[in-house]
């Protein structure tokens, strides 16, 4: 069993699989940080595929006064819930691409 090599016939397709996946990763990781008092803040989050990678966000409109709230969140969730995913989300990210970049290969 060879290495079969097309170019990069597929790359892109590769490249977005990787980015929609860690888009992914990173929403449910800050779904699960966010406040829970009614859910639709969680419900409002999304991972969206662009020309420039991958954008995760929140679209209730408390969602960024939420994020950056200091005081306690009545329901549970985190301060700083989604910048905490990005944060601590590296390693499965890594993990992701090179996942999809054995499948490329």
């Amino acid at each position: 069993m060879g290495l079969r090599w097309h170019g990069l016939r597929g790359f892109d397709r590769a490249r977005g699989r990787a980015e929609q996946r860690a888009g992914e990763v990173i929403l449910d990781n800050a779904r699960s940080r966010a406040p829970k008092l009614s859910g639709d803040l969680i419900d409002s989050g999304s991972a969206d595929v662009g020309s420039r990678g991958v954008r995760v966000g929140f679209s209730a409109e408390y969602a960024v006064k939420q994020n950056f709230k200091k005081q306690r969140h009545p329901g549970g969730g985190d301060r700083l819930f989604l910048n905490k995913a990005v944060a601590e989300s590296g390693p499965e990210i890594e993990q992701v691409i090179a996942d999809e970049l054995r499948r490329f290969l």
